[in-house]
C-alpha cells in the first residue's frame, strides 16, 4: 500500500478511535511459594509475565494485562474491598491504567488539544499524587493528542513506556522524558478522512512492538529500542462513514470537543469501523492475531480473524478464519496460555474458539494464499449465549473463559478438544445479578475471584462486583462510579495488592441515549481499592 501525509485540514478534523474499557487494581498482602517465584523477582510477588520477557513484571503492564490479551492475573486479589483514594474526578478514563513495578500508575484521559490538559498522567500508587504529564519541556505543549485515550501505555522490563495518538507512536522513560517518536500513523491516509490510530501496543517474542490501526487495519511493526518502522501491512478492511452530529450535551463536563467527537463518532455512535480491536500475540509461535473486517470478496464485511507472522522485516498473513454468515467479529482475540485456542465473540451471540495449531498447520501447507492467507474454519462455537459479547473474553490458565451475558449476568465456559478432535465450548455456570443490573466492563480474572463493574439500568447506579470463579456466586458488591475495568497493582514496599478502577461514565452515556434511562452527572476519574482489614 502507499502512505500519504495528511493535510492540515484532515489533521484539524481528527476523530478516530473505538470504544474499549479497562483498569482497576487490588489490595491484599500475600505470599507465594518458592516455586512460584522467578529469579530476580521481589519476595512475595509472583512472576507475572513469564511468557513475555519484555513486559514489566507487574500485574497489569499493558492493555488486557498481557500479550495474549487474557485479562487474567495469576495471583490472588482481595475479595472484600473499600475505597482508598480517588483523583481527577472530572476526567474520563476509558482504558485501564497500566501498573509499573515501581509503584507508579500510568493513565490516559479523553482530552484533545483544545483543553491544554495533557492526556498521559503518572500517579503514585499509594497516594494518587500526580507525578508528571506528557508536557514538552521546551514548548510546554502536550506531546500526545486526543487519540491517546485509545491506548494505555505498554511498560517494558526497563520501565520504559510506549503509547500512541492519532499521529504517532511515542516512547517515554519512567520520568516522562521522550525517548523516540515514530510518525508513521500521520502518513497513513484513509479515504474516509479519519486518522489511523494504533490501537493497543504489544510485543513479539523477539522484542519488536506491534499494533494495528483502528478501521483500516494497518498492522505495523516497530523497533522497540529506536522507534524505526520495520514493516507495515494493510489488512483487507476499510473504515466506514461515521458522519453525524455529536449530541449537544454528550460528555460536556468530561471531555473537550476533539475528544467528544473521537468517542461519539467512532466508539459510541454510528461506528462501523472494520478493525476496532487490539492485537494479541502468541508468545510460543509469535503469531499475531487481529480480528474484525472481512476477507477480500466478502461484500457484507461480516468479519474475520487473521493470523500474521513477522520475519526478517516482512509481515505476511498466514491464515484467516472467515465469519461471513456466522456473525461479525465483536471482540479482540484472547489466546489461551497453552497456545491451543484463540477466543473471540461474534455478533451472532456466540463465543468462538479457534484451534490455533490446526490453523498454523493448514497455513504451512499453503504455498501462496495471497493477502487473506489460508482459509481456516477449524473452530467451535457455543450455543448462542443470548447476548452480543461486547468485550474480549477473559481466559484462565485452565482454559476456562468468562464473558458478560448482559441482563442474564456473567457466564463461565470451558474450552476443550482440538488436537485432531472437535473443539468444544461448554457452559459451566451462569451467575445472575440483581434485577436490572448488567456487567458493563471488561472482566478481570484472578485465581480466587472474578471482578467486573456493573450498572443498574433502572437508576444508573454502579458497583464493583466480585464473584467466585468456581460457581459464579457473588462474593462482594462495592458501590463505585461507572468503571470501565478493574485491574491490580502492587505496593513495592508492603506487597499489598491494590485494585484500580478507571472511571469513564461511558455506559451511562450509552444507556441514556439507547435505553432512555436517567443520565447522572456522576464523577469519573481513577479510584483505588484496598482490602478491608
Amino acid at each position: 500500500m502507499q502512505y500519504t501525509v495528511e493535510t492540515q485540514q484532515q489533521k484539524k478534523h481528527r476523530a478516530a478511535s473505538v470504544f474499549t474499557m479497562l483498569a482497576l487494581v487490588a489490595g491484599i498482602t500475600g505470599c507465594v511459594s518458592a516455586s512460584d517465584q522467578k529469579s530476580g523477582s521481589l519476595p512475595g510477588v509472583p512472576a507475572y509475565q513469564e511468557d513475555n520477557q519484555f513486559l514489566a513484571d507487574s500485574p497489569y503492564p499493558t492493555i488486557h494485562g498481557d500479550s495474549r490479551v487474557s485479562d487474567y492475573i495469576e495471583d490472588k486479589a482481595p475479595v472484600s474491598i473499600e475505597k482508598a483514594w480517588t483523583v481527577l474526578p472530572n476526567e474520563v478514563f476509558v482504558q485501564p491504567c497500566s501498573s509499573g513495578s515501581n509503584g507508579q500508575l500510568y493513565c490516559t484521559m479523553a482530552r484533545g488539544g483544545e483543553s491544554g490538559i495533557c492526556n498521559l498522567v503518572a500517579l503514585d500508587l499509594k497516594t494518587g499524587k500526580e507525578l508528571w504529564r506528557d508536557v514538552d519541556p521546551v514548548t510546554k505543549d502536550c506531546i500526545l493528542d486526543e487519540g491517546s485515550t485509545l491506548n494505555n501505555p505498554y511498560i517494558d522490563k526497563e520501565g520504559h513506556l510506549y503509547t500512541a495518538d492519532t499521529q504517532k507512536i511515542v516512547s517515554f522513560d519512567a520520568n516522562g522524558k521522550v525517548r523516540w517518536t515514530n510518525d508513521l500513523p500521520s502518513r497513513i491516509h484513509s479515504e474516509k478522512g479519519y486518522p489511523n490510530v494504533p490501537f493497543g501496543l504489544n510485543t513479539l517474542p523477539s522484542g519488536e512492538l506491534v499494533s494495528a490501526t483502528v478501521g483500516d487495519g494497518v498492522v505495523m511493526v516497530v523497533d522497540r529500542l529506536s522507534g524505526k518502522t520495520l514493516a507495515a501491512l494493510d489488512l483487507p478492511s476499510e473504515k466506514t462513514d461515521t458522519s453525524g452530529p455529536v449530541p449537544e450535551k454528550y460528555l460536556q463536563t468530561k471531555a473537550d470537543n476533539l475528544a467528544k467527537e473521537l468517542w461519539w463518532k467512532v466508539g459510541l455512535g454510528d461506528s462501523g469501523y472494520e478493525i476496532d480491536n487490539n492485537t494479541a500475540v502468541d508468545p510460543k509461535t509469535g503469531t499475531i492475531l487481529i480480528s474484525g473486517g472481512a476477507p477480500e470478496g466478502d461484500s457484507e464485511h461480516q468479519g474475520a480473524l487473521w493470523g500474521l507472522q513477522y520475519e526478517n522485516g516482512n509481515l505476511r498473513v498466514l491464515f484467516h478464519v472467515p465469519m461471513a454468515g456466522k456473525g461479525g467479529i465483536a471482540t479482540s482475540p484472547a489466546i489461551t496460555k497453552d497456545g491451543q485456542y484463540v477466543l473471540i465473540g461474534n455478533d451472532a451471540q456466540q463465543l468462538v474458539a479457534v484451534d490455533l495449531p490446526a490453523c498454523l498447520a493448514l497455513s504451512a501447507k499453503t504455498i501462496d494464499a495471497g493477502r487473506a492467507g489460508a482459509a481456516c474454519e477449524i473452530y467451535g462455537a457455543s450455543d448462542p449465549v443470548g447476548f452480543v459479547i461486547a468485550s474480549s473474553p477473559t481466559v484462565a490458565p485452565d482454559n476456562r473463559a468468562y464473558i458478560s451475558l448482559g441482563l442474564k449476568g456473567l457466564g463461565s465456559f470451558q474450552i476443550s478438544g482440538g488436537k485432531g478432535e472437535p473443539v468444544k465450548v461448554e457452559k459451566v455456570w451462569e451467575s445472575k445479578l440483581a434485577k436490572g443490573r448488567v456487567p458493563v466492563s471488561v472482566i478481570t480474572g484472578f485465581d480466587n475471584v472474578i471482578y467486573f463493574s456493573d450498572r443498574n439500568y433502572r437508576d444508573s447506579t454502579h458497583a464493583v462486583v466480585a464473584v467466585d470463579p468456581k460457581d459464579g456466586s457473588i462474593l462482594s458488591t462495592t458501590a463505585a462510579g461507572d468503571a470501565m475495568n478493574i485491574t491490580m497493582a502492587i505496593d513495592p514496599d508492603t506487597r499489598e495488592r491494590i485494585l484500580i478502577a478507571n472511571i469513564g461514565n461511558l455506559s451511562d452515556e450509552v444507556g441514556a441515549h439507547q435505553y432512555g434511562t436517567p443520565l447522572l452527572d456522576s464523577p469519573a476519574g481513577v479510584t483505588t481499592f484496598k482490602a478491608v482489614e
